[in-house]
């Protein structure tokens, strides 16, 4: 396992859920409505403490294709035409991914 890998979140969910399993239906449902509010209450927290003092990113998305310009990844990508949205998605440069 490593640093953000899914299984460890699925592990430590797995205990959690083992631990909890005897307590009432009611139980449960308070514990899981608390474990749902703590990542909120701690992101306003964040918001309103932290990330005030953060440069913001700059809005940019990667637009770089070996084989395309950026204006025609951008127009690809815009384009009404299902096709040539979906031939953006999976072009191939000189027969390669």
């Amino acid at each position: 396992m490593w640093s953000g890998d899914i299984l460890m979140l699925y592990a430590l969910m797995g205990l959690l859920i083992l631990a909890m399993r005897n307590l009432s239906g009611k139980q449960v449902l308070r514990t899981a409505i608390i474990m749902l509010l703590i990542p909120l209450a701690l992101d306003v927290v964040y918001m309103y403490t932290f990330a005030s003092s953060l440069q913001p990113l700059p809005k940019t998305a990667l637009k770089v294709y070996p084989d395309m310009s950026p204006a025609e990844v951008v127009a690809g990508f815009q384009s009404t035409n299902f096709l040539t949205v979906l031939k953006t998605n999976f072009h191939r440069s000189n027969g390669q991914n």
